[in-house]
């Protein structure tokens, strides 16, 4: 992601329409600050931004915008750019009509992703939705500035949750807009590909008592791994079966769930106390034995205690509930 020196913007694409387009419209916007402006034919992101990478158009920041703009308090003038410049060609693309122009936008998740690479290298990437208000895209953008300007002159917060952010070899770090809060949020991009791994799994299985898979990461590549299926192997009656391994917390949440349907005759008729005294003991006769029996065997506790015992231990209390 090496840049030319003394170049301020470099503007790539990977959407639906060509460079050359935006190259004619920008070139003509006023200019007044004098941005040096690069437009590339041809680019290969890094593999992860290329992954996740939705957005209209891609605005490379140099640090020598930053040098010379962000830092001299400067910073709205590509904002100032880019929106002048470009708004002429979304309203001929859309022949005027704002509901044409909604839809156009809404072909990428993205209209606008800013790529900051500043002085220690590390890419960050700032995505700007299709969907946002002009007054939302203006408070993210100048959100931006201030978060690039914490970052060069040393913010210690700032400079502590990109470094204890995980990537891969290139190194890209994701920011998505709160509007809510009006602030950037480092995203943990690992953690995102997994839990989509996962649930990719699951849905391809159609069972959530299977077990989550092993997966095996490209540390250097985010965007490539390996699912290993967890598998058991069992012998039945001198043959073997595969099967997935069952994820053992989802098979007792069901089991719990089912067994606490099946226990509710037991503990809504059959347990009746005579008295508000909580204390108060009580023995059950044969009716109610049989379901205190069914209960805890749904409980499981039948694995324990033998059914002797546990008429035993039932039919030692003071007081008989019948009827």
């Amino acid at each position: 992601m090496d840049q030319p020196e003394n170049i301020h913007i470099e503007f790539w694409t990977m959407g639906i329409f060509p460079i050359a387009l935006y190259k004619a419209f920008l070139e003509k916007a006023p200019n007044p600050d004098g941005i040096r402006p690069l437009f590339v034919e041809e680019k290969k992101p890094p593999s992860v931004q290329r992954r996740r990478t939705s957005s209209l158009l891609s605005i490379d920041i140099t640090f020598s915008y930053y040098t010379d703009f962000i830092a001299e308090e400067k910073g709205n003038a590509l904002y100032d750019l880019v929106l002048k410049g470009l708004q002429p060609m979304y309203d001929i693309l859309s022949n005027g009509d704002g509901k044409a122009k909604d839809e156009l936008l809404k072909l990428r998740d993205n209209k606008y992703e800013f790529i900051y690479i500043g002085s220690n290298k590390i890419p960050l990437l700032f995505s700007f939705k299709s969907h946002w208000s002009e007054d939302e895209e203006r408070a993210a953008y100048e959100k931006m500035i201030n978060y690039i300007d914490s970052y060069e002159t040393k913010d210690e917060q700032v400079h502590t949750e990109i470094q204890n952010t995980l990537s891969d070899k290139d190194q890209v770090r994701f920011f998505s807009y709160d509007p809510g809060n009006d602030a950037w949020i480092i995203q943990d991009v690992l953690s995102e590909i997994t839990h989509a791994i996962s649930l990719d799994y699951l849905k391809y299985k159609k069972d959530n008592r299977v077990a989550k898979p092993d997966i095996l990461m490209n540390e250097d590549k985010f965007n490539e791994h390996f699912v290993f299926d967890q598998q058991w192997i069992l012998t039945l009656n001198k043959f073997q079966v595969i099967m997935a391994r069952p994820n053992d917390v989802a098979l007792y949440l069901s089991l719990m769930d089912k067994n606490l349907t099946k226990a509710k005759p037991f503990l809504e008729d059959a347990i009746k106390r005579r008295n508000k005294n909580p204390y108060f003991n009580m023995m059950l006769c044969k009716l109610p034995l049989k379901l205190g029996h069914r209960h805890l065997e749904f409980s499981g506790f039948s694995n324990i205690l033998s059914t002797k015992r546990l008429s035993s231990i039932l039919e030692g209390f003071p007081f008989a509930v019948c009827g």
